[in-house]
C-alpha cells in the first residue's frame, strides 16, 4: 500500500439539494461478482424513531437503496413514515427484477409517488424484460432514470446496450465498476476509465450529478477521475457530508456515507454540517473520491 496524502481540489455535492440514503436491506436476489453483499438474507425491524430523530431540511430527497429494495416487506411503511415527516421526493434504487407491475399497484393504492432508478446487470438480468419494464415505469410516471453497470468483461456488449437504453430512455448513466482499494497495482491494471474516455462515455458516469471544478474549470465526474489519473492524484474532495447523510436500518444507525456503512464505522452526529469526513476509501458509491496524490 502506498502512502496517500490528501490533495485539495474544489468540489460541491449534489443538485438535488440535501439527500437522505437509506440502506433498507442487505437483501439482494441477484449475486454479481463486484458486488459486497454476497449470500445476504437478512431482514430488520426499521427504528423510524432513530430514523426521524433529525429535523430534516424542507428539499430532502430520500434515495432508498438496499440489496434490492423491492424484496423488502418494510418498503410501502418506510415510504408512508417519509411522507408523514414531509419527505415527498423519493427515489428507489432497483434491479428490476421483481415484478414491478405489482409494487406500482400497492404505491397507486396507497396514493405513495416514487421514481424508480433501476440498475442494469449483465450478469443476471435479462434486456428485452429490463427495457419492457422500464418503458412500463415510463408509461405510468413512475420512472427516474438507468444506471448500466460497466464491467470489463461486458465492455462490447455494455456499450451497444449502453446505447440502445440511452436512445429510449431519458437520464441513462454508466456506472464503471472501478477498483475502491488503494493497491496501486490494481488501478493502473484498470483500462475502463482510459475506455471511456476513448468512447466519449465521460460524461454517462453520473451517479449524483455533483459540480467538480478543478483548478476553476467545471468538469463532469469521469473527466475529474481521468485528469486527476493523469496528473498523479487518486480522485477529488468528497463534500457529500454537507449534503447528505446515509441511514442503514440494518444497524439502525447513522453513516456519514455508504463505506462508512460498509466498513461498520458509526457515523459522528456532531461533524455531519461541517462535513469532515476522513474516509480510508478511494472511491465511494456517489462516484466522487478523496483527493490522495500517490507517492
Amino acid at each position: 500500500m502506498k502512502n496517500l496524502k490528501y490533495n485539495s481540489i474544489e468540489s460541491t455535492a449534489s443538485n438535488f439539494g440535501f439527500t437522505l440514503e437509506i440502506h433498507l436491506t442487505e437483501v439482494c436476489n441477484y449475486n454479481c461478482s463486484y458486488c459486497n453483499l454476497h449470500n445476504m438474507n437478512r431482514y430488520y425491524k426499521i427504528d423510524y424513531d432513530k430514523l426521524f430523530s433529525i429535523e430534516y431540511p424542507s428539499n430532502t430527497r430520500a434515495f432508498i437503496l438496499g440489496g434490492e429494495p423491492t424484496v423488502d416487506k418494510n418498503l410501502f411503511k418506510l415510504i408512508e413514515k417519509l411522507n408523514e415527516h414531509q419527505i415527498y421526493d423519493i427515489d428507489i434504487q432497483t434491479n428490476l427484477s421483481t415484478n414491478i407491475q405489482k409494487i406500482v399497484e400497492k404505491l397507486q393504492e396507497r396514493n405513495l409517488r416514487v421514481k424508480f432508478f433501476s440498475s442494469f446487470h449483465n450478469e443476471f438480468a435479462d434486456f428485452k424484460e429490463f427495457v419492457d419494464k422500464n418503458k412500463f415505469l415510463v408509461e405510468s410516471g413512475y420512472y427516474g432514470g438507468i444506471h448500466y453497470m460497466w464491467t470489463k468483461r461486458f465492455a462490447t456488449l455494455s456499450y451497444n446496450r449502453f446505447k440502445i437504453l440511452n436512445s429510449l430512455f431519458d437520464n441513462v448513466s454508466l456506472e464503471p465498476t472501478l477498483p475502491h482499494s488503494f493497491d496501486e497495482d490494481e488501478w493502473d491494471k484498470k483500462a475502463e476509465l482510459h475506455k471511456f474516455a476513448e468512447l466519449n462515455l465521460m460524461q454517462h458516469s453520473k451517479r449524483m450529478t455533483p459540480t467538480i471544478k478543478i483548478d476553476g474549470i467545471e468538469m463532469t465526474i469521469g473527466d475529474a477521475l481521468l485528469n486527476n489519473y493523469e496528473r498523479g492524484v487518486y480522485g477529488i474532495n468528497c463534500s457529500i457530508p454537507k449534503h447528505a447523510i446515509t441511514f442503514s436500518t440494518t444497524k439502525n444507525k447513522f453513516f456519514n456515507c455508504c463505506f462508512d456503512l460498509v466498513a461498520d464505522r458509526e457515523f459522528v452526529y456532531d461533524n455531519w454540517k461541517s462535513g469532515s469526513c476522513q474516509c480510508s476509501h478511494k472511491m465511494c458509491c456517489a462516484d466522487i473520491e478523496y483527493s490522495k496524490r500517490r507517492e
